[in-house]
């Protein structure tokens, strides 16, 4: 069995469902927030249509919503993005 590791969703996700009973975003909202986490802009409008297609498939795989499935591997795609620019053993 594999172990998953729990993202938190970022904390504008949180005020966001809490103010929005139903709650979707638009690609393009979403690429824009790629962008902004690190994404190459002209890479973010298919990245966008990805991770909502598979925010999709993921809500009902595993039960949940789609804008936890979206906030999940948003904070995923962070990571990867902040890891990239941090490698160990640079300086800054």
């Amino acid at each position: 069995m594999v172990a998953l590791a729990v993202v938190a969703a970022p904390p504008f996700f949180s005020r966001m469902r809490d103010e929005l009973e139903l709650w979707h975003m638009t690609l393009e909202e979403i690429a824009v927030i790629l962008e902004k986490l690190g994404c190459p802009a002209e890479k973010s409008a298919a990245m966008a249509s990805q991770l909502d297609r598979r925010a999709h498939m993921d809500a009902e795989r595993r039960g949940t919503s789609y804008e936890a499935a979206l906030a999940r591997l948003l904070g995923l795609m962070a990571q990867g993005w902040a890891t990239q620019t941090h490698q160990p053993g640079e300086t800054e």
